[in-house]
This record gives structure tokens, C-alpha cells and sequence, in this order.
């Protein structure tokens, strides 16, 4: 075998030790074994090798039976610290995260809707001295990474943002330039994306290897994890499931993007703001009709069923396509999504295949700017346990 071979032979394996620990920890060097298929002394060896860089310790001894006591082994969530960052309309949100995902820091800018690039990356900047003279200053950790999420068509390998309807940029290499600058790996993603990996490595997608995390809000957008991997696509814009049409109509809604009849236009908040007024003859804003919702208004709800009906239709296609284990909701119609919930469950028990209505739970999360940055940040862990060369 070759050494290049080698090398990949065993970032493999410590990858999936990594894992092992992260998902099933606290855990023995031999359970390690047992569920990975490696020797003992592989396993030995691996585990050596993280203690040394600082991403496992060693706590308290199993309780045994009669024998030796195994010495039982977790991840050092404090062995350093990732940068997450995500990027909205006119606002920056940023935060210095340990590797178990807990927040310590956070801090935020806004910058004009008009920034030019220069004027946008000094703010990114600035947002990411703040974030490493405060480590400095407290517990003095390594930052292993920059994690940055934004919407739009990204580039991830060469870390560039190819075009934004967020940010009125287009190819700029973010990642080439903040790392330049900082000195720091820049990983750049995505926002629906980086939502993906942060629900696998720090939220409800955690035990599970195939999952979907949908995210409706002023858009509708999807983030694909398949064995464990995140899915881009060919072109970096896997996910974009706003834009299935859902009809052919020539009378259809028009999107955002310019096409008509895109499921985005039949259930996202503006669809909703849309069939409020058509039914009531008023135009409120998303929270209040969420809010009539709470109290039972039946126009309020009848909107959030109609809504529910399309994105039962973009849902249960996604569950016909991958069959998931799970899809997780998030954005901000995670706030509202109980009252699609029934209508949504309908159109998926009667359009999915196989029974498979029955086999993938939808779960909601709690709709939380955190989570994104979470996300940001999970695209740094996520390097970290893949230990690539």
C-alpha cells in the first residue's frame, strides 16, 4: 500500500473514532473496538495520538464487574475554539463557540445594504478581531477555524461567494481574504447548509446519518446530510427547494426568482401575508398572524393549513427522493409550524411511497439566530473531526 494510501487509511479511522466518542461517549477503548471493527491496538494507538493533540481526555473508570476498570474516554470540548458567523441583510452575527457548540461570546454589526466589497470584508474582520482578543484576553484557546454562512450560491472548496440574494456581491473570495488577513482557516458555506451540519454535529440530527433540514421563512430552502456528508450538488446549489414547481398554471404566483408556480411562493411568509389579505382584506405582518393564530382566529389559521397543503407537496417529494430518517424544520416558520403541522402530515401520509410517512419523523427546532451561528461554527468542528490532511 502506498503511503498516501496509508495516510488516508488512517484519517479515516480516526475520523471515525472521533465520531464513536462524539456520539457515544463517554466510552472505553475497547467499546471503541467493538463498534468500529478495529483492533484494540489501532484503537489504542488513535486514541494516543488525539489525547496528544488535546481533542480526547480520559475521565473516570467503568464500573466492572470483576477485572480491570476500562478508563472511559470523552471529547475535550474545551481543546479549542471555532469562530461562527452569519451573514444577513444588513446584519453580521458572529460568536466564539467551544466544540460542543455552547455560545461564549457573541457579537454583531450592521453594515449598509450598499457595502461595497472592501467595505464588507473590513467589517467581517473587524467582527473577527473582537471575537479573538476577547479569547486572548480570557482562556487563551487555540481558534481552530472561521466558520461562515451565508445564502447564496457558495463555492465552499476555494471559499468563495459566488452570488448572493442577500448581499449584493458577487465572486468574492471571502475565504482567500479573511484567512490572509487573520491568519485563521476560513470555511465558507451556505447558510442552509451550514444549518445542516450544526443540527448534525450539535442538534437534532446528531444520531442520525441521513437527514434533511428544511428551512422556511422568507424562503424556502433545504440542507442535504447523506451518510454523514453534506450534499452540494454538482454546481454548489443542491437544496434549493423553494424552486420545485408545484404547478404549471399561467396564472401562477411569481417568485422571487422570476418563475412562476415555485413552491416558495405558495408557503413561505410572504405567501402566508399574501392569502391573509386576499381572505381578510388586511395586510399584517407574519408575527401577527401568528399571533391571531395562538388565539384561535380561524382566518389566521385557515392561511397557515393552505400553506401547510404546498409544503406537505415539497416535503413529501423530498422524503420520495432520499428517504430520510428525519427532517428537521427550522427558520422562522419553526414558530409557526404547528399550525401546518396537521395539513402537512395529511399530504404526506397520502403522496408518500412505501409507508415511508411512517418511517421519517418531521421535527421542528426552536427558530433562534444562534442556531445559524451554531451552524457557522459547526463548519470548523466538522474539519476538526475529520482530521484531513
Amino acid at each position: 500500500m502506498k503511503k498516501g494510501d496509508l495516510v488516508l487509511v488512517k484519517n479515516t479511522n480516526m475520523s471515525t473514532v472521533l465520531d464513536i466518542i462524539r456520539t457515544a461517549g463517554p466510552v472505553s477503548r475497547a467499546h471503541i473496538s467493538r463498534l468500529t471493527g478495529l483492533s484494540r491496538s489501532t484503537c489504542s494507538v488513535l486514541v494516543d495520538e488525539m489525547i496528544s493533540e488535546g481533542l480526547v481526555i480520559e475521565m473516570g473508570k467503568q464500573e466492572s464487574s470483576g477485572g480491570r476498570k476500562a478508563i472511559l474516554l470523552k471529547l475535550n470540548y474545551e481543546g479549542g475554539r471555532a469562530i461562527g458567523i452569519k451573514v444577513m441583510q444588513n446584519h453580521i452575527a458572529a460568536a466564539l463557540v467551544d466544540l460542543s457548540g455552547k455560545i461564549i461570546k457573541i457579537q454583531s454589526r450592521d453594515f449598509p445594504k450598499d457595502s461595497d466589497k472592501s467595505d464588507f470584508i473590513e467589517i467581517l474582520i473587524s467582527v473577527v478581531l473582537l471575537l479573538t482578543a476577547y479569547e486572548k484576553n480570557n482562556t487563551n484557546k487555540n481558534i481552530l477555524g472561521i466558520g461562515i454562512g451565508v445564502g447564496g450560491k457558495i463555492d465552499f472548496h476555494t471559499g468563495t461567494l459566488i452570488e448572493s440574494s442577500i448581499i449584493n456581491l458577487l465572486n468574492v473570495q471571502i475565504g482567500k481574504i479573511l484567512e490572509e488577513r487573520t491568519g485563521i482557516p476560513v470555511y465558507l458555506e451556505n447558510d442552509v447548509n451550514a444549518f445542516a451540519v450544526g443540527e448534525k454535529y450539535f442538534g437534532a440530527g446528531i444520531h442520525y446519518h441521513n437527514l434533511l433540514c428544511v428551512t422556511v421563512g422568507q424562503g424556502i430552502g433545504a440542507g442535504i446530510i447523506v451518510d454523514d456528508n453534506l450534499f452540494r450538488g454538482s454546481h454548489h446549489i443542491a437544496g434549493e427547494f423553494g424552486h420545485i414547481r408545484i404547478t404549471d398554471s399561467n396564472s401562477a404566483t411569481i417568485c422571487t426568482c422570476g418563475k412562476n408556480g415555485c413552491l416558495e411562493a405558495y408557503s413561505s411568509n410572504q405567501a402566508i401575508i399574501n392569502y391573509f389579505l386576499v381572505l381578510t382584506g388586511k395586510k399584517i405582518s407574519i408575527e401577527e398572524i401568528t399571533i391571531l393564530a395562538e388565539q384561535g382566529d380561524k382566518s389566521a389559521l385557515e392561511v397557515f393549513r393552505k400553506a401547510g397543503t404546498y409544503l406537505g407537496y415539497g416535503i413529501s417529494t423530498l422524503i420520495n427522493l432520499f428517504d430520510p430518517e428525519t427532517i428537521i424544520i427550522g427558520g422562522e416558520g419553526a414558530v409557526y409550524y404547528r399550525y401546518m403541522e396537521s395539513e402537512i402530515n395529511r399530504v404526506v401520509r397520502e403522496d408518500a411511497v412505501y409507508g415511508l410517512a411512517e418511517e421519517v419523523e418531521i421535527q421542528p427546532v426552536l427558530f433562534d439566530d444562534n442556531l445559524w451561528i451554531r451552524g457557522a461554527a459547526a463548519l470548523v468542528v466538522r474539519e476538526v473531526f475529520r482530521k484531513k490532511t
